[in-house]
């Protein structure tokens, strides 16, 4: 494939259109917008029309949603537990080790939230226009 770029096109758009791709040419670091096309033609996925990182961000937040369903249901079984042992006056070694376990369920769902809200904001910022 030849590096000479010896091709032009050219588009007509509205200035509101121009203002905002000129943001949008400045929130993602490139100088011209001739990078900016090129970087988007090199990393974009025409058959789903979806760049590959946001795909990727993608599959990850249904990862951590189902990650973060799985830590529910954890956390409701513990919650069973503890009662049952608070119910019938269990082992105080077993009900320390449960909040134990209560206090990192706790920790672990704080990190999925977290996750899943950059994520969020990821998908968002780097969605297709």
């Amino acid at each position: 494939m030849s590096s000479k770029k010896d091709s032009r096109i050219e588009i007509r758009i509205t200035l509101e259109e121009k203002q905002e791709l000129n943001r949008l040419i400045k929130l993602a670091g490139f100088s011209s917008y001739s990078i900016f096309f090129r970087h988007k033609i090199a990393n974009q996925d025409w058959k789903s029309g979806e760049q590959p990182e946001t795909k990727e961000a993608k599959k990850s937040l249904e990862i951590s949603n189902m990650l973060k369903n799985e830590m529910k249901k954890i956390g409701t079984n513990v919650n069973q537990v503890v009662k049952k042992l608070n119910s019938t006056h269990g082992n105080s070694d077993l009900k320390i080790l449960i909040g134990k376990l209560l206090k990192q369920q706790e920790e672990l769902d704080e990190l999925l939230n977290i996750t899943v809200e950059k994520f969020s904001e990821y998908i968002h910022i780097n969605k297709p226009q």
